[in-house]
């Protein structure tokens, strides 16, 4: 098992290409009879706990004339146990919103103890809708059990090159030869962070004739999860991606003409946000306080009472659709009126109202426990899963989320706890940790009832604060 403690290194780099699309070279095979090796194997001698084992797990991403990525996927995996025939059960998210991924060419098969393939019914593989932004391919690889040794693979197709975000190295299942390469389309620059374990070794290997980078590791034990883990996603051994510029007019990368158009520091990022019109611009038209609100601010100048009546009123009036956004992606007075949006457009609004009642607000960055960690080292806003709240009043700070049900406006909502955010602000933006402030609240329930012969409970409740 992987220490879950150990610290990741991280490596920063940058890449430009002014080369053509590629794709999986001719001379690699796949769907290829087991070797002696794959067929005498009962188990993973780097993961020994594990009950299935990835014997490879490959990518090639690369684009076409259209400008779309690319990218193939090969899996080839045995199943050492009875635990393990899941692992023939597969399924593959993806971003289907206005149809910025689709997945195609699925095929799948198994070896059974010779080298006869048994090849999956194209009928078998369906698509599962996991929410308004996600699909999900589901297919089963057909008649696999123990000793099996399965192989699918799949091509995921993306509108543009922001579709390449990251290669995880690492998954539930122990792999023993990852690797990923990665072709760019012309004039166009990317960063990437490595992160690994220290006692890992990953090869990145460039090639300047071709214009590519590889990415692989060998021997990853299967990361699975574990007690009190609080975001799985912190102890993956990965690559991610982050475009960073595109040349527009076809000079050389440093030179006065290359177009640099996306955010390479902090304060750039911090830029890119109150320009946006959806986000730093959903602040700056303030929206109209209903009726019943102004009147209760009306009778009512105590700043913090003011906070708690607005921040009601955002929490009853707007319907979170449970969608997971770090910016706003409509009109705020629309979403406003329409009393349904995304975590962060809700707390867009609630910093607008907020705003209109005197109450100096400002929009934070946030990472929730369960999404991860938040690397500094470079200006990836997907590292962030929403936008809060942030107030200063009296030498304290708040940080409030419209989509906590629950917690009041003195309280630091658990799940950002001990998390590190980022104050979005035209004067002194910058990162802070999110304390816990200690501030505890609880309720007493008194309960007096009796169950009848039918089991039905009755009884009167009484909750005191």
């Amino acid at each position: 098992m992987i220490d879950a403690g150990k610290a990741l290194i991280t490596w920063l780099c940058l890449f430009s290409s002014s080369a053509l699309r590629a794709q999986v070279p001719a001379d690699v095979s796949f769907f290829q009879p087991p070797s002696s090796a794959e067929r005498s194997m009962q188990q993973c001698v780097f993961d020994p706990e594990a009950d299935a084992v990835l014997l490879f797990d490959k990518a090639w991403a690369y684009y076409n004339d259209e400008g779309n990525m690319l990218t193939e996927h090969h899996v080839r995996l045995k199943i050492l146990r009875e635990s393990g025939v899941h692992a023939a059960d597969i399924e593959i998210p993806y971003y289907a919103d206005k149809n910025f991924e689709t997945i195609t060419d699925v095929r799948a098969a198994v070896w059974n103890g010779d080298d006869q393939a048994v090849w999956m019914d194209k009928k078998a593989v369906y698509v599962r809708k996991a929410n308004a932004l996600y699909n999900i391919t589901v297919f089963t690889v057909p008649h696999a059990g123990v000793g099996s040794v399965v192989e699918y693979a799949y091509v995921v197709t993306a509108k543009s090159i922001s579709g390449l975000t990251k290669w995880e190295f690492q998954h539930h299942l122990p792999v023993m030869k990852s690797y990923f390469q990665v072709k760019m389309m012309p004039m166009v620059e990317f960063s990437y962070t490595v992160k690994k374990n220290p006692g890992n070794k990953v090869n990145l290997i460039p090639d300047q004739a071709e214009n590519t980078m590889s990415f692989s590791m060998d021997n990853v034990q299967g990361l699975r999860d574990e007690p009190f883990m609080d975001a799985r996603q912190d102890y993956l051994q990965r690559v991610n991606f982050q475009l960073s510029a595109v040349n527009k007019t076809g000079d050389r990368v440093g030179t006065t003409n290359y177009s640099k158009t996306y955010a390479q520091s902090w304060s750039e990022l911090n830029t890119e946000l109150l320009m946006d019109e959806n986000y730093g611009g959903a602040l700056s038209k303030t929206l109209d306080l209903p009726p019943t609100l102004t009147d209760m601010l009306a009778k009512n100048k105590e700043p913090m009472a003011r906070i708690r009546f607005i921040l009601d009123h955002v929490r009853t009036s707007m319907k979170w659709n449970r969608f997971i956004s770090v910016t706003a992606t409509d009109n705020i007075r629309k979403i406003y009126a329409d009393r349904t949006g995304t975590a962060t457009e809700i707390n867009l609004i609630l910093i607008n109202l907020l705003r209109a009642a005197g109450i100096d607000a400002k929009p934070v960055l946030a990472s929730e426990r369960s999404h991860g960690m938040v690397d500094t080292l470079y200006p990836i806003k997907e590292q962030f899963n929403l936008t809060v709240a942030s107030i200063d009043l009296q030498g304290k700070r708040y940080i409030l989320d419209a989509t906590d049900p629950t917690t009041p406006a003195h309280i630091i909502p658990l799940a950002l706890v001990h998390t590190r955010a980022f104050l979005v602000d035209r004067k002194m933006p910058g990162f802070f940790q999110i304390p816990d402030n200690g501030i505890t609240e609880s309720s007493t329930i008194n309960l007096m009832s009796s169950i009848d012969a039918a089991g039905k409970l009755n009884g009167e409740a009484t909750i005191y604060d």
